[in-house]
């Protein structure tokens, strides 16, 4: 590599600089990217070529460095460590999002276990007909025309339904219309029809089925009504106190709330 850290005063030094100075050796050298130790190679002479001055790492250090992927074999080995940090942060961010969008929710407690044969296939096919742009326009309408959202939401928040039940209610969801919620909203309904969020997008079909279910007697489910409980959810989801009550759970989650 060309350029290294300078452990002696912390700037950038290029390979091909004059290092005369012993103080850059006697402190040594870091990498930039993965700030592992680096050592200095002059410039010399090999099967007649010239080879140019530089910064190397020592042997087995750094080993996923990008710095280092300059052969084959190194290319090939941080193309699979890539991937699979990838895959694993994949599952991380999806496990947070999922933490995040069911608190407050009534979740059924054997939610996990309950099968649901076409579960995949409805998830697919919700997931194919999910227009971010429309899904947008529409959750914004929703909550707009809050109060009689609530009122269908209400019968399963409240045995008794009365004019002070629903004002409880709609005062309960009023972080729902605040401009972080809207762009966090907005957000979530983009990546949501990502190929990686489809296992939290499923999630949520699922959830809306047993809403919708719980709701109508009419079966089979219509799938447009099941996308439709699915956005009603995003759409009353308090997405900023819901981040800082998973914040407050779990370290782990900050990186994932901001």
């Amino acid at each position: 590599m060309k350029e290294a850290i300078a452990l002696f005063d912390g700037k950038i030094i290029l390979a091909n600089e004059d290092k005369s100075h012993q103080d850059y050796f006697d402190k040594g050298f870091i990498c930039p990217l993965c700030k592992n130790s680096l050592f200095w190679v002059q410039e010399y002479i090999r099967k007649g070529k010239k080879v140019t001055a530089s910064f190397r790492h020592h042997k087995r250090v750094g080993m996923d460095c990008e710095a280092r992927a300059t052969t084959r074999a190194y290319r090939d080995f941080l193309s699979q460590c890539t991937s699979e940090a990838k895959g694993q942060r994949l599952n991380l961010f999806n496990d947070h999002f999922w933490k995040i969008f069911k608190i407050d929710k009534d979740i059924p407690k054997k939610f996990s276990k309950i099968k649901l044969p076409q579960l995949e296939e409805v998830a697919k096919h919700c997931h194919k007909l999910w227009h971010p742009e429309q899904v947008v326009a529409a959750t914004d309408t929703f909550i707009k025309s809050r109060e009689t959202a609530i009122k269908l939401a209400a019968p399963s928040h409240f045995e008794e339904i009365n004019e002070k039940t629903i004002y409880e209610l709609v005062k309960s969801f009023d972080g729902v219309e605040s401009p972080l919620n809207c762009q966090i909203r907005q957000e979530v309904i983009h990546w949501l029809k990502t190929p990686s969020a489809f296992p939290s997008f499923k999630k949520i079909i699922k959830l809306a089925i047993f809403d919708v279910a719980e709701q109508s007697d009419n079966l089979p489910l219509n799938t447009n009504t099941i996308a439709t409980s699915a956005m009603y959810s995003l759409a009353l989801t308090d997405w900023a106190k819901s981040i800082e009550v998973v914040k407050a759970q779990s370290s782990q989650a900050k990186g994932f709330a901001r």
